[in-house]
């Protein structure tokens, strides 16, 4: 073929004529022949930027024939050899398949949205030494026009029943219900609801009138029924109307909390119960439910609830290639290619998920848009190869075919080489982030990126060169086992292109039509203004629920609880080390009250045991001599740290004032000593955002 030295790979493909060399960027005819040279006005400073503009130039084809070559040759090798390429990429997709193995789906809130090297990690990691989280929080959200009414305290008791009845396999002998499996204070478990005013008593809610419910809410003090400890109506309350005199009228939901431990599998055993009975609920109830392994549970169910649409909009994804990247006739339509075309998209989703999971990163709610994305770059490469092949010059097509191959990737390899680069750039760069959820993503892009650029180049080609040695076969394009015959004759109207009639007769003149000039130009001007106008208005602000994906019980739940429980907020801590409590009493006695002065504090919020401790030895009027001995009688304080530990380890959370607290405090018992030197100790309080 040296007649064809045009396409070798070694030469540049644009071919320059002798005339065009002689000539520089005005037009000067350069060689010292006997034409005698013009002047045309061309100042120093002139020629010298023309001359480094040249420069560039051929730099810039230089490095582009370079690029050019490569490409060629891997054409050439894929034409001669595609069974090779197509066995390359297929080892692509299997060689980082072990990374799956590493594959975890996160769905800690702190661990997808929080910078792991701040001050706030630094802090949990501390809080969860001082005080391991052995509380699972379960929930039941009552919603009715007016909940205080007897009707919904009765039916809410009904409800309390049922899911206290639950029953799970501790082992293989022995059931536990929610009495074993409660986090205890004290004797009692530990939970929160309205009728605890009323200690569950079945047969005194049931002997309740509208009116009795109404004025229960309103008693001041409201204390337990159970424990006699205050309770804070309208923290169990949402939704609630007052009278002009603050008295409480009405709520329209009331919740009732449920604390179980620890993480083990028949405690996830009763919170898969507890759903199911809160679904179900009790007629003429509207529950909504949550659980400790619902955000869990979710966020694992939403990568299996898109796989309807996914299949869906690769279905139809599927149905445009055949319709666009061939001809409508037996010989050259292309629907293995594009079937073909979508697996190499699934392959590339793998390459991302498994090689990213070998760096140890995490599958969070970003990464559901990943094989959208990926779908829609991978179709966009099998287009530009398509293309390329299309659109080979009638010289390139007499060519044999290892080397219209060749051609074709040398002209397609370039383009999707330099979006491939760019876009696998700019995912690289998002890996600097601080958001960890956001730098997986970015990690999980750029893999799978990379892994279809690697497809297109092998896989995809080697199988479009495998369909056009049968289309130049006669062989037909569904089953390549029949043989159309030597006269067969495609029907006219499959070799005519009405995507390029469209835009050629159609499209293009209409553009050309001085009013649509005009309608564009305000078109763009006003998506323009748009754009600017929505920029100025964004506001920042995040919020967990929106990675919640809708349509499910969780999302509901928590719609629920911002309607009609806006203002308690987030609860967090403050958390003590080793310090003198006894000798700083003064001044952490003075921090809940600093604290509520902090904006985004909700007020009344704090609740912190060393209150309640002394406001209970200020009011102690037993006769207990083993607690008046050790306080003084004026200003009942203890009398020194010894009595203070002593007291309120051994006397005040004993108490059923006191019970709700023993949480709050981690003693460090020095083996049968009752004197403990050093403690932690924590002030919890709700923050609002």
């Amino acid at each position: 073929m040296s007649e064809n030295k045009g396409f070798e790979p070694d030469q540049p493909q644009n071919d320059v004529s002798a005339a065009s060399k002689d000539k520089n960027a005005n037009g000067v005819n350069e060689n010292p022949g006997d034409e005698p040279r013009t002047e045309v006005g061309v100042d120093e400073d002139d020629s010298r930027n023309a001359c480094n503009c040249a420069c560039l130039e051929k730099c810039s084809n230089f490095i582009t024939s370079k690029i050019e070559n490569v490409f060629y040759r891997l054409g050439v090798f894929t034409g001669t050899y595609p069974w090779a390429t197509i066995l390359i990429g297929i080892a692509l997709f299997l060689l980082p398949l072990p990374g799956y193995a590493f594959f975890y789906n996160e769905s800690d809130e702190a661990k997808l949205w929080v910078p792991q090297n701040s001050r706030a990690i630094e802090d949990r990691d501390q809080s969860m030494i001082w005080f391991p989280s052995l509380l699972r929080v379960e929930q039941a959200l009552i919603v009715s026009g007016n909940v205080l009414t007897a009707d919904t305290m009765q039916k809410a008791l009904d409800l309390d029943i049922n899911i206290k009845a639950i029953q799970v396999n501790y082992n293989v002998t022995v059931q536990w219900t929610y009495a074993n499996l409660c986090f205890k204070s004290g004797p009692f478990c530990l939970e929160n609801s309205i009728l605890e005013a009323w200690d569950w008593d079945e047969a005194t809610i049931d002997a309740l009138s509208n009116s009795d419910v109404e004025a229960k809410v309103n008693e001041d003090p409201l204390l337990s029924g159970q424990t006699t400890a205050p309770m804070n109506a309208e923290s169990l309350l949402g939704g609630v109307t007052e009278d002009a005199s603050n008295v409480i009228t009405g709520a329209r939901a009331m919740i009732m909390t449920y604390y179980v431990g620890p993480d083990e599998d028949y405690v996830l055993d009763w919170e898969d119960a507890f759903l199911d009975v809160c679904k179900t609920g009790v007629p003429g109830l509207e529950v909504y439910r949550f659980a400790q392994k619902s955000p869990t549970d979710i966020g694992t169910g939403a990568v299996w609830d898109d796989a309807p649409f996914l299949f869906a909009g690769y279905g139809l994804v599927f149905l445009f290639l055949c319709a666009t990247l061939g001809k409508f006739n037996a010989r050259l339509h292309k629907v293995w290619l594009g079937l073909a075309g979508i697996v190499c998209v699934g392959f590339s989703i793998s390459i991302s998920f498994s090689s990213a999971s070998l760096f140890q990163l995490d599958y969070g709610p970003l990464h559901s848009v990943l094989p959208f994305l990926l779908l829609g770059i991978g179709v966009d490469d099998m287009f530009v190869f398509v293309s390329a092949w299309d659109n080979l010059s009638p010289a390139e097509q007499l060519l044999p075919l290892r080397e219209r191959i060749g051609a074709m990737t040398r002209h397609a390899g370039v383009s999707i080489l330099i979006t491939s680069l760019t876009d696998f750039a700019a995912f690289l760069i998002g890996v600097t982030t601080i958001i960890p959820a956001l730098r997986s993503f970015c990690v999980f892009a750029a893999m799978g990126i990379l892994g279809i650029f690697l497809l297109t180049l092998m896989l995809f080609s080697g199988l479009l060169t495998y369909d056009q040695l049968r289309a130049e076969k006669n062989r037909d394009a569904c089953c390549c086992c029949i043989y159309l015959g030597d006269d067969y004759k495609p029907n006219s109207c499959s070799e005519q292109s009405f995507s390029e009639k469209v835009f050629d007769q159609y499209i293009a003149r209409a553009l050309l039509w001085t009013p649509m000039k005009i309608a564009v130009i305000v078109v763009t001007v006003g998506l323009l203004a748009t754009g600017i106008a929505g920029t100025a208005m964004i506001e920042q602000d995040f919020g967990l629920n929106w990675f919640i994906p809708e349509g499910n019980y969780l999302y509901e739940y928590l719609e629920k609880s911002e309607d009609y429980f806006p203002g308690d907020g987030d609860e967090a801590y403050v958390l003590f080390g080793e310090i003198d409590y006894y000798g700083n009493v003064d001044k952490l006695e003075t921090l809940p009250g600093d604290l509520e002065e902090v904006s985004g504090v909700a007020k009344d919020s704090t609740d912190f045991y060393l209150t309640s401790f002394y406001d209970w030895l200020d009011t102690y009027a037993g006769g207990d001599t083993d607690i008046t001995s050790r306080i003084d009688p004026t200003t009942k304080d203890p009398t020194d740290e010894a009595n203070f530990i002593y007291l309120l380890k051994d006397k005040f959370l004993l108490e059923d004032v006191g019970k709700a607290y023993t949480s709050d405090i981690n003693f460090n018992d020095a083996g049968d000593a009752i004197t403990v030197t050093t403690y932690l100790s924590r002030l919890p309080f709700n923050y609002k955002s």
